[in-house]
């Protein structure tokens, strides 16, 4: 028989909630980067993607995260050149955490 202890249980389910808050942000948050974006606000862009990015560092998203941070690295250092291409990027890592999380919850 294999126990589980108290302390794992809590950790999966703070895990749970996490992933949870991620996955229900990203609604209102890809609204409001296409928003900026779009406007060519990178001031506002680089503050959505910062929080984004501190949010992400608490769930085990190594994909997302990577992707935000390189956006988030991208938009403190101006680098114009990496900014759309990154955005792009962080669209499908969007699409693919919001994908992998529904089939999560299904199971």
């Amino acid at each position: 028989m294999h126990k589980t202890s108290g302390v794992s249980i809590i950790q999966e389910e703070a895990s749970d909630e996490l992933l949870a808050l991620l996955a229900d942000s990203i609604p209102a948050f890809r609204a409001d980067t296409a928003k900026a974006y779009h406007a060519y606000d990178l001031v506002h862009l680089g503050r959505l993607i910062h929080k984004m990015h501190g949010g992400a560092c608490y769930t085990n998203t190594p994909r997302l995260l990577a992707t935000i941070k390189a956006l988030d690295d991208a938009l403190q250092k101006n680098n114009i050149m990496q900014i759309s291409e990154l955005y792009q990027m962080m669209l499908l890592a969007l699409d693919t955490f919001e994908t992998a999380y529904a089939q999560r919850k299904q199971h």
